[in-house]
């Protein structure tokens, strides 16, 4: 197993989980309120080898109920040194958390919302281009969009 997707799945549900060669690890949190740094925190600590990690959604929906904390930034620094890519949609100190995260050496891009990349400082921007980290900023969908959506 190389590439893994949980989506809408409780945060407990990555404690049994275990892939020797995993690459790619796409998770989206299913229940509201849910604490998810220590048990994302551990399933990194198994699973050194990721290049490509997103976590969360680019839904609305997905993005008011969950964030992606400092702390757990600070966990996958110390664990995923073969990170390339990272999508994360919900900060919770996002100038901080991005500055750490530029800090991966074979980082080459970082995803995130365009609300959160509109926070950005002119510092945060200059340490992401002095690390040659590509910043992406992303539309994150309305409950409206995405109603639209199916309507096709």
């Amino acid at each position: 197993l190389t590439s893994l997707t949980i989506l809408n799945s409780s945060v407990r549900s990555l404690v049994n989980i275990y892939a020797n060669n995993l690459q790619e690890f796409e998770y989206a949190p299913g229940k509201t309120g849910e604490y998810i740094d220590d048990f994302i925190g551990g399933f990194l600590h198994r699973h050194r080898s990721i290049k490509r990690l997103v976590i969360g959604s680019k839904t609305a929906r997905s993005c008011s109920y969950f964030f992606v904390s400092y702390n757990l930034c600070q966990v996958i620094v110390n664990f995923l040194h073969h990170l390339e890519s990272i999508v994360i949609f919900n900060f919770a100190e996002v100038n901080k958390s991005v500055k750490l995260l530029c800090s991966l050496h074979n980082l080459k891009s970082l995803t995130l919302s365009s609300a959160q990349y509109q926070q950005f400082t002119a510092k945060t921007k200059v340490e992401c281009e002095r690390m040659n980290v590509r910043l992406i900023p992303v539309t994150v969908e309305t409950p409206k969009e995405i109603l639209n959506e199916g309507d096709f």
